[in-house]
């Protein structure tokens, strides 16, 4: 499969001493946790010639099992495993999709129906009796044999990433990826990899040429968002062997921004419909910092939309992008709203289309929030017997205690970011009753840390406090930070209504760096 991967050249392979390059037929199993083995031999064999190795490449996840970041799944019944694969042989992608949601709801709301080979190794997960399990050997790992390390993340402006994505785009196609996924066949494990779906949909007659292109140069960009989203995480946690660096491309940039506030949740606000700054990463970093910068919670970018009136990006200080913020889409509605946009505002965000409302313009400006339905799951597969898994377009856990100070909230919430169960990590917050009508809540935000608020997080909180039938709608939560009120009554789409406060207008320039 050289061209779907990329695979280097005859002369680059000749050039320099490669490992692990074209060794696995396309049908075969191979996991994170064999590929750390075989990874870590390779390593071995290189040290033993007083050379350094280089790892390209690679999933976050295989990254994690080979630095030592993530704990990985046994092995189970290959009878089972054979079964399930039999049944996705029958049925559609939603079918396996439906099946694990009524078994483990949790891994359900984390992975896409049409990620067939994840949902096929959740149901396995899902289904295995304990008798089932092969219990596994000690895990190999970069920090379980003491190898020092350095991670490194190379963070190029976005404009550059998609020139970069489109001409690949154009070099696989034209060097034989539709005639390469024929050969291959859909039914190999590795078929499932960016490139091969979308060739073998247009070999199906399911799409054009220029859709074939215009879907292979979407999936691309959204596995490079991901890996951009790897490269902050893994920069904020390190390992105990080794370090993290993002690589960031210097530059001067000169723009307006805006900082607000909503109940204490601070965002800068950029307008990238005009400005159109390429690293946006960089900017939020710099923006964000509360020593060396503006200061802030997160950076709101607004872009041009073709499915709603604007597109919203969050990204927080740590570089990585939230799918949705309540108390951000509220500044950013009033920052739209003073601009000539109007009291009523659809905003496209990675959580789906979020519309908003201006209730009052008055000595304390409110906006309402049309939230979605929040999906509720429990019991989750932890520790926690109250906890209660939530999602609002974003992953939430909330836990109710009679006192918000139950927990320390942040030693609580970092063994949720590397658990199994929540690839993507969570959201968590502590709440408590305090009447018929009110909670309390402290929140503990991804990319983020402790903040005075949190939007979709007060309302995860009421809409389980609804379900529990300890309160009724409206709901008043009381925050670090002020106040929010959630109307929701266990069925349809909740509101959120909060203050949204414009602090400054300003005009900065600024320098990416090495960060």
């Amino acid at each position: 499969m050289p061209i779907g991967t990329s695979a280097p050249s005859p002369k680059q392979l000749a050039a320099v001493p490669h490992h692990l390059i074209g060794f696995l037929d396309p049908s075969e199993r191979y996991s994170a946790a064999r590929y750390a083995g075989d990874a870590l031999d390779a390593i071995g064999d290189i040290q033993k010639r007083n050379k350094h190795a280089i790892v390209v490449g690679g999933t976050g996840f295989y990254i994690r099992a080979l630095t030592g970041g993530i704990g990985l799944a046994p092995q189970y019944d290959e009878a089972l495993r054979d079964r399930l694969a039999h049944e996705a042989a029958l049925h559609p992608p939603e079918f396996l999709h439906g099946w694990l949601a009524l078994r483990d709801r949790v891994r359900a709301v984390a992975l896409y129906a049409t990620d067939s080979y994840r949902v096929l190794r959740a149901l396995e997960i899902a289904l295995a009796k304990p008798a089932d399990v092969a219990r596994p050997g000690p895990l190999r790992s970069l920090a379980s044999e003491a190898i020092p390390w350095m991670l490194l993340f190379l963070d190029l402006p976005w404009d550059v990433v998609d020139r970069r994505i489109a001409l690949r785009t154009d070099r696989m196609i034209e060097a034989g990826l539709v005639d390469e996924a024929e050969r291959v066949g859909d039914g190999a494990i590795a078929a499932s990899a960016v490139g091969y779906p979308q060739a073998f949909a247009f070999l199906r007659g399911w799409s054009t040429k220029a859709e074939l292109r215009a879907s292979l140069e979407r999936a691309t960009r959204r596995y490079a968002r991901r890996q951009r989203a790897l490269g902050c995480t893994e920069a904020r946690c390190g390992g105990s062997t080794g370090k993290t660096w993002v690589v960031c491309e210097a530059q001067m940039m000169h723009v307006r921004v805006t900082k607000m506030h909503g109940a204490r949740n601070d965002f800068v606000i950029l307008d990238q419909r005009t400005a159109r700054l390429g690293n946006l990463t960089s900017f939020a970093r710099w923006a964000c910092d509360r020593h060396a910068g503006i200061g802030a919670d997160g950076l709101i970018a607004l872009e041009p939309s073709t499915r709603a009136d604007v597109r919203m990006r969050t990204i927080n200080p740590d570089g990585s992008e939230a799918e949705i913020c309540g108390n951000g889409i509220r500044c950013a509605a009033r920052w739209l709203d003073e601009a000539g946009a109007g009291e009523r505002v659809a905003f496209e965000t990675d959580g789906g289309i979020v519309r908003t409302e201006i209730v009052a313009r008055g000595s304390e400006y409110l906006v309402r929030i049309a939230m979605g339905w929040p999906r509720i799951v429990r019991p989750i597969p932890f520790s926690l017997p109250q906890a209660t898994f939530v999602d609002l377009g974003n992953p939430h856990v909330v836990v109710f205690e009679s006192n918000v100070h139950a927990h320390d909230l942040e030693k609580m919430a970092a063994i949720f970011q590397n658990h199994s169960d929540f690839p993507n990590g969570a959201n968590v917050h502590v709440a408590a009753r305090l009447n018929g009508h009110a909670i309390q809540a402290r929140h503990w935000e991804r990319g983020v840390g402790l903040t005075q608020a949190c939007g979709t997080g007060a309302v995860a909180c009421a809409a389980v406090a609804v379900c529990d039938e300890a309160v009724a709608s409206p709901i008043e939560v009381f925050v670090p930070g002020g106040k929010l009120v959630v109307e929701w009554d266990g069925n349809g789409e909740a509101q959120l209504t909060g203050p949204a406060v414009r602090v400054f207008d300003a005009e900065v320039s600024v320098a990416t760096r090495l960060v």
